[in-house]
């Protein structure tokens, strides 16, 4: 199931098929993020903040 995580200055992160993406509106650009999805998310207008498995590492990855 697919899912709309959260959005930034016209970027959008969702979920699919258990895989993270965003979605860039000003360029129609899909991307793969992560071939998991994140336990918390938060995303900021460059980046994507996330929380992984049971020992709750922090990661940040970039949005363009």
């Amino acid at each position: 199931a697919a899912g709309l995580l959260g959005t930034a200055a016209g970027k959008v992160v969702y979920s699919s098929a258990n895989k993270l993406y965003s979605w860039n509106s000003a360029t129609s650009e899909t991307r793969l993020l992560l071939d998991a999805v994140p336990n918390e998310i938060r995303v900021t207008a460059e980046s994507v903040y996330l929380v992984l498995g049971s020992t709750k590492a922090l990661y940040q990855l970039p949005l363009d």
